[in-house]
């Protein structure tokens, strides 16, 4: 092979170096690019067409293929999901990884890799008011779950929804402890207490307000006292 002058090695590296630079414009740089090790690497899980202008701009852009080669989360900087399936958002959110893209999910979240999912991805939305709200209930739950562990949700406008905690309600006033309440005793009752007052200052008989209960201690009162009790 012919050596190669200096003018045509430095033309040689112009255009490679312009072709990098025209790749990484379009966001669609090759993963073995020469300039690959030093640019943000995207597990890209489904299409790129939802994702918003530029997010991939001098990107190295991995698919799932590529991680199911190897399953190192670490290899990338950041996963984005635009595509998944309702047994797969199940699976991440419930733990289970036998799924690769679970899997992914599941230890990036772990690992600290940041995961990024748009709401096209979400595929049971699209029921959304139309059949059973239990199960759309149920993959909402799921979505939520893996908010809160941590992965961003690009909502209908491409801009990031992060779930947070919803604080609990309480009522503007504290409501008063709940005490007992006991029933005052009923006047017309004659205890022996009672009985003794009243025998000590009759004579004959005893005069009571109509109605009036006598306990069995109290009539036992007025009968030693042979008094005879009358109720008005």
């Amino acid at each position: 092979m012919s050596e190669m002058s200096i003018d045509d090695i430095v033309t040689l590296i112009t255009k490679q170096v312009m072709d990098t630079i025209a790749q990484k414009k379009q966001g669609e740089c090759p993963a073995d690019s020469p300039v690959e090790s030093v640019r943000k690497k995207v597990l890209l899980v489904g299409p790129k067409d939802p994702l918003p202008e530029g997010i991939l701009t001098g990107a190295a852009v991995y698919d799932i293929e590529d991680f199911k080669a190897e399953r190192n989360v670490l290899k990338y900087d950041q996963v984005i999901i635009t595509k998944i399936s309702l047994a797969q958002l199940s699976d991440a959110a419930n733990g289970r990884t036998g799924d690769p893209v679970a899997n992914a999910i599941i230890y990036a979240l772990l690992e600290g890799v940041d995961v990024i999912m748009t709401g096209c991805a979400l595929c049971y939305r699209k029921f959304a008011g139309k059949g059973s709200s239990a199960f759309y209930n149920m993959y909402e739950g799921f979505a939520k779950k893996l908010q809160i562990y941590g992965v961003k949700l690009l909502d209908s406008n491409l801009q990031l929804k992060v779930q947070e905690a919803v604080p609990p309600k309480y009522p503007s006033k504290p409501a008063a402890a709940h005490m007992p309440v006991f029933p005052q005793q009923d006047s017309r009752l004659i205890t022996e207490s009672d009985a003794l007052k009243l025998a000590a200052g009759a004579k004959d008989q005893v005069t009571l307000p109509a109605g009036s209960i006598l306990t069995p201690l109290a009539k036992d009162v007025f009968t030693r006292a042979k008094l005879k009790v009358v109720l008005e």
